[in-house]
């Protein structure tokens, strides 16, 4: 399988026809690999023209290939619908409301057989709120991108680190309720069709000069992992 972020170049073209046009292509390239590839298409929260789950759920209904499907991320969905690291609450003003709209879509929408095949991939991570909006800014200017790639690329935390580890992660992302809007089965693992991982970048702390960070990293995915169905299971 082959992971395709949405573009971030703003000269790139709006119109969703010549978006699905290109991807359309490269599926069909795909396809005819040996053997044939699967394409999941990823929104990026700071993507230029295809920054939400519907916008990428348009584009992959018009590519309209049997290869070609969407990753959904809790990260990228809350950057979008709850999240503002450049306020000083760090949430949006209608955070809640944004947020349980959106998710209400989402599992109407796959609750739909013929649409959830379309999920080929989740991804599982939260953000934190321990970055301040001007480091943040400062990080993003520094390097040319936009403020939510930068908060991306450096403060994604397990969910229930704080918790699980007793450190200070400060991870605040409504993760349960978007895994629960995306598999209402509450069987992560069980019932699902599609590839589920969870997905890290925390530089603080794994950018050390220390041979033990995968292994902590590691047991900590575990754990996390863990709790995240119990808190599911709670939910039944």
């Amino acid at each position: 399988m082959l992971q395709i972020g949405s573009s971030d170049d703003p000269s790139s073209s709006p119109d969703y026809d010549v978006i699905a046009r290109d991807l359309r292509e490269l599926a069909d390239d795909a396809a005819k690999q040996n053997p044939p590839i699967k394409l999941a298409y990823e929104m990026w929260a700071w993507g230029a023209h295809v920054n939400t789950w519907e916008h990428a759920w348009e584009i992959c209904k018009r590519v309209d290939r049997p290869n070609f499907g969407v990753c959904l991320d809790t990260f990228q969905i809350c950057a979008r619908a709850y999240a503002d690291p450049m306020s000083e609450r760090r949430i949006l003003a209608s955070a809640q409301e944004q947020l349980s709209r959106s998710l209400a879509d989402l599992t109407t929408v796959f609750s739909e057989p013929a649409a959830r095949e379309k999920i080929f991939y989740f991804q599982i991570s939260d953000g934190s709120r321990k970055v301040s909006p001007e480091e943040l800014k400062k990080t993003a200017e520094e390097q040319g991108i936009p403020p939510l790639h930068a908060w991306s690329n450096a403060w994604r935390p397990l969910p229930f680190m704080d918790e699980l580890e007793d450190e200070n992660f400060q991870g605040y992302l409504p993760i349960v309720d978007v895994v629960e809007a995306v598999s209402p089965s509450h069987r992560i693992g069980l019932t699902r069709n599609y590839d589920c991982c969870l997905q890290v970048f925390y530089e603080e702390d794994m950018a050390r000069d220390d041979p033990e960070v995968p292994k902590r990293w590691t047991a900590a995915a575990q754990k996390a992992h863990k709790k995240l169905i119990y808190e599911l299971e709670m939910k039944v």
